[in-house]
């Protein structure tokens, strides 16, 4: 007998289990310019980047190395990486052991030194946006059933006899005696 949420909470067990085992990642920037880069177009880019006024972008390049972004998955952290490098700043990523991938509630209120100067984090619950959700769709989702094994699949209709057309009427004659 198949339960009727089966599928569903093995593939939800299994995405758990994906996410719990992905590495995680920290991205840092090193506070130093690439070589070939010009350290006026990168404070720019980094004042763009995460929208600081210049003087906070400038601080971003002061030497020390500074988390931008903790906890990501490979992908993001590789993004994160390919752009601030594509502005010309040095970037260090640091993978998690998995020990550390879970945070300790006493470090769940400790942020300082997370952030470069500038930055600030909103409060929890706090909206981020003034546009609305937009609205979710209605999935319609048809109901299935299972067949036990070894059981026979319905069919759409009872066979029926092929019709059997008269042509006892009907001559063939040659294309050129019009």
């Amino acid at each position: 007998m198949a339960w009727p949420g089966a599928a569903v909470s093995v593939t939800i067990g299994f995405w758990l289990l994906n996410v719990v085992m992905e590495p995680l990642f920290d991205i840092y920037l090193t506070g130093q310019c690439t070589a070939e880069a010009v350290r006026g177009d990168v404070v720019d880019g980094l004042a763009r980047l995460f929208k600081l006024d210049p003087s906070a972008a400038e601080g971003l390049l002061d030497g020390q190395a500074r988390r931008v972004k903790r906890d990501c998955d490979k992908a993001t952290a590789l993004r994160y990486r390919a752009a601030l490098h594509e502005l010309g700043a040095e970037v260090r990523l640091t993978r998690l052991d998995p020990s550390e991938q879970t945070v300790a509630p006493a470090e769940a209120d400790d942020h300082s030194g997370d952030a470069p100067a500038g930055f600030s984090l909103a409060p929890v619950g706090t909206r981020l946006s003034d546009q609305a959700p937009p609205p979710s769709q209605v999935i319609a989702i048809p109901e299935y059933t299972i067949a036990p094994a070894g059981d026979l699949i319905p069919s759409l209709s009872e066979p029926q006899t092929p019709i059997t057309p008269l042509i006892d009427h009907l001559e063939l004659c040659d294309l050129d005696s019009n």
